[in-house]
Parts: C-alpha cells; structure tokens; sequence
C-alpha cells in the first residue's frame, strides 16, 4: 500500500464550509479503489481546534510525501476497546496549524469484492474526530443497479454504468457496504492442483491457487491422520449477502456426500491465515465424512474441524490461526459449566449463540489432545476404517475412546460432561470383556462371547439422514 499524505498551505478547502472531513472513494471496474481525505484545517481553527485525528490503514511499507514543509503528526495504534489494538488499522494525530487544507490519499485493494455478476462495497473503515463532522463521496464504476446499502445515502445519482452515493460522517459502525450488480461481469477462471480444483473469478485467482497449494501440501498429512483420501473436492468463493452474514465458509450436504467448498470471498481482506483456516476446516469436513462421522453429530464435525485446521496450520505461524484459537479457547474456558450441552447441538435445533457451541465442541479436542496426545485421535480414526463403522452418536464416540485408551480418557469426558455410563457401545464393551472372561473358564459360552465382540465392530450399519434442516456443515 502507499499512503501519501499532502500538505498545501493557503488553498481553498475541498470541504463544503460546514464540513472539517471530506472523503472521495472512486472504485474502478474491478473493484479496487482510491481514497481521498481532505481536512479543513482552516475552519478547525476557527473553532479553535489545534490537531485532529483519523483512521488510516496500517501498512508495512508506507511512504510520506510533502508539497511543502514538515508537518506535525503522530502515529499511534488504533484502540478498538482498552488495551484491544486493531490489526489493520492505525490512529494518525495531524495539527492544523499552519495549513488550510490537509489532503491525505492511499490506494485501496479490493475495495468491492466480486463473484458472478454481483459485487459487494465495503469501505475502509472511516472513523474521525467524533467531535467533528463530514461527508462520504463513494464512485463506483461497472454498476448495472444498486441492490441494497448497509447505510442509507444521503444523495444517490446514477450515470450510464457507474454511480455516486453520498454518506454523512461519522458513520455509526465506521464502515459503508453496498451490494450491487455489475454491468459487465468479471471472467472465471478453473484451477487444479494435485487433484482439487478450484473454480474462481480471474481476479482472485492468486488466492484460489494459494488455497489449492495448501491442500496439496496437507493432504499427506491428513490423510494418515484420517485414514482416508476424499476424492472430486471442488473450491469456491461465495458472496455473502451482506458482509456482516457471519458464515466464514459452509459445505452442502448432498445425498451422496458433502458438496463443493465455498469460502466467503471476504475472507481474503481479512487477517492473515483466517482464509486458511476457513479453506482447511471445510476440506477437513470432507475427510470426516469420509473416515465415517454422521454430518448430524455436528459438535464432533465443527470442533474437529477446528481443531485439526488449527493444529495444522500452527506449524505455518499465520496471525489470524492463533487469533482463531484464542478466542475459542477464551470463550469455553471461562464458561462456568461444562460443555455437554453441545450433544443437543443440530442443524434442526439451531442456537442463539452458537459461538459457544464451536468453542465448547472445539474444547473437547484441545482437551483429549493436551491430555492423551494425537495417538489417540489416529487410533480412532484407524478404529473407524479398520471395522468399517459410522459414528452417529456421542455415546459411540466416548466408548470408542474408552476402549482404545483403556479407559483413561473417561475421566476427561467426565469432566467435560461428555460421558455416558449407559452408552450402547460401553454395554457391549463390558459385555464382551465378561464374556470372553467366561471363555476361559467355561468353553460352553464361546459362541455368545463372540458374538457380543461381534457387535462392538457394528460392521456395515447404515444410518438415515435426515432432510428437515438447512443443508450445511459449518
């Protein structure tokens, strides 16, 4: 990014008289953009106002360039709540003295983002002195018609192919979107690497290969952890309907199996290693599935796919991976009862929080692991393929557990509120070891002990799934 900041001493002010911020965003075919700020520093000192600040974007390489003079200005982090620093953002303290009108401009990548004939604006964060006040000018180009603003426009007016719309500052949640429709849509292109196969617009072409790359990499790894090879995997972004949806990335339950990945395409204005751990906790949905675990045991599917991402993606030592782990690890272990509220947890019977239901089921994992280490998670999934079994329920999961650690992790599940004495699989482990005791002592009982071992394998069981919900895994 380059972010120039121009100082012009005794020039007319870009700003209408009552405004002390003027910003002019202008986004080009592509969704990319050019901000201007202008600030009437003249008419701030008339109201006896010294300095002003601002938010800008944070950069690694940031160049300065002056018209005239050395101004006087501080750089200082960005406060999002106490002691909370936004990552992408900084705050800039400028003083008025000595100028009339202050121009900053920077350009802004991916400013509106774009898939099929649909693109969605959302603006650099725009926050300023709250004592002052302004106007937002946005341009945007290739526009066939405007389908809905986060904010309402205080002006709207629209050319052959482009449009204005204007916003008075401050803005109450700092940001602007407009969801709209372009006039002439963006080409796609089809990528594949070592097998998955990307489906992506030209523009973002960059990314889709980065994601690609990644499960090529992992997919080793993966696949000795699982015991399977997914195969036909399909990547895709999706549009959300307005920035603040809330769904990262989801995969659609077919009757055959899970569907094609879609990562929110704003997941790549996000912090770094966020697209990556959406990428691999969607991929890792499809290794589930295929190693025998029901889409409907949906705490095992999302805390599994959380922490699997996590703890490949820690090895790389991307920011936005930690960041994930953080707050989920936060959230469950502050909360003050244990986490076997997340067995309830289905698509059918969505929850007002489901945050705590990630963090909760992704507790369960960091937990086995941290006490009973990865050897326990690729026994179970060698369990799976080696007997052919499909886990459907939480009871079959602990008992599996049970039976591989010897018993060791049933005080973890305990404690976790995960256990159950009476689970169908612990009767038949029990049963088998009182059988195969009688084995030894008494030769006329073979026949029922085999066939109570016979039925901890559960070889070939089917289960029917149900379509009375929203067809998604996360």
């Amino acid at each position: 990014m380059v972010f120039i900041l121009l100082l012009v001493p005794s020039t007319p002010s870009l700003a209408q008289p009552a405004d002390a911020f003027s910003y002019v965003i202008t986004v080009d075919e592509d969704g990319d953009a050019e901000v201007s700020i202008a600030i009437n520093a003249k008419l701030l000192r008339g109201m006896g106002i010294g300095e002003t600040w601002l938010a800008v974007p944070r950069g690694e390489r940031i160049v300065w360039s002056f018209t005239d003079g050395r101004p006087s200005y501080v750089v200082s982090p960005l406060y999002v709540a106490p002691g909370e620093i936004n990552m992408f953002y900084n705050n800039i303290t400028i003083s008025t003295l000595g100028y009339d009108t202050i121009s900053l401009r920077y350009s802004f990548k991916m400013a509106s983002l774009i898939v099929d004939d649909r693109a969605l604006f959302l603006s650099p964060l725009i926050v300023i002195d709250n004592r002052l006040s302004g106007k937002l000018v946005i341009h945007i180009k290739n526009v066939a018609k405007v389908n809905e603003y986060g904010v309402q426009p205080q002006q709207f007016s629209k050319a052959k192919d482009s449009v204005t719309v204007v916003f008075n500052l401050p803005l109450s949640s700092g940001r602007v979107w407009i969801d709209y429709n372009l006039e002439k849509p963006l080409g796609f292109d089809e990528i594949v690497i070592d097998g998955f196969r990307g489906v992506v617009p030209e523009k973002y072409s960059a990314y889709m290969r980065h994601i690609l790359m990644l499960y090529s990499d992992l997919s080793r790894n993966m696949t000795e952890l699982f015991k399977v090879m997914p195969e036909n995997i399909t990547v895709r972004f999706f549009l959300p309907r307005t920035f603040y949806e809330g769904v990262d990335g989801y995969v659609p339950i077919l009757p055959s199996g899970l569907g094609d990945i879609n990562i929110n395409i704003f997941t790549i204005r996000m912090l770094p290693g966020i697209m990556e751990h959406v990428a691999v906790h969607e991929l890792i949905h499809h290794y589930l599935w295929s190693a025998g675990i029901d889409n409907d045991l949906l705490w095992f599917h999302e805390g599994a796919a959380n922490f699997f991402s996590i703890y490949f993606l820690n090895k790389i030592g991307l920011r936005g991976v930690k960041a994930v782990e953080d707050s989920l690890l936060n959230v469950s272990q502050n909360l003050p009862y244990p986490a076997g509220f997340i067995v309830g947890w289905s698509r059918s019977s969505p929850t007002h929080n489901p945050t705590l239901y990630y963090a909760s089921s992704y507790l369960v994992f960091h937990t086995l692991y941290k006490k009973h280490g990865l050897n326990l998670f690729e026994g179970f999934f060698a369990y799976l393929n080696e007997n052919n079994v499909r886990i459907r329920e939480t009871q079959d999961v602990v008992s599996i557990f049970s039976i591989l650690s010897g018993g060791a992790t049933d005080n973890t599940f305990r404690r976790l509120g995960l256990f159950a004495d009476d689970s169908t699989l612990a009767r038949d482990f029990r049963d088998s070891q009182f059988l195969l005791f009688l084995v030894f002592s008494l030769a006329v009982l073979l026949i029922i002990s085999v066939s109570a071992l016979t039925k901890l394998r559960r070889p070939n069981e089917t289960y029917v799934e149900s379509g009375d919900f929203p067809s998604y895994v996360g």
